[in-house]
């Protein structure tokens, strides 16, 4: 049987919101604001990367995302 190499697969997205939807309601109609904090979905699990987040600090956490 001969084997396959197989590597990971990193893919980044870019979701870019409108001017007009600033606010969002919910059921309850409540006014919310989003959020603008950069978010990461990696197996499952939602990482949100705070403002002013250090990019060397940040390219740890990937790496060490990808080695999970």
């Amino acid at each position: 049987m001969a084997r396959t190499n197989q590597e990971a697969v990193i893919a980044f997205g870019e979701i870019l919101c409108s001017t007009n939807t600033a606010y969002s309601h919910n059921a309850q109609n409540r006014i919310m604001s989003t959020n603008n904090r950069l978010m990461i979905y990696f197996q499952s699990m939602k990482f949100y990367i705070p403002e002013g987040f250090q990019p060397d600090t940040l390219l740890k956490l990937l790496q060490t995302m990808k080695k999970l």
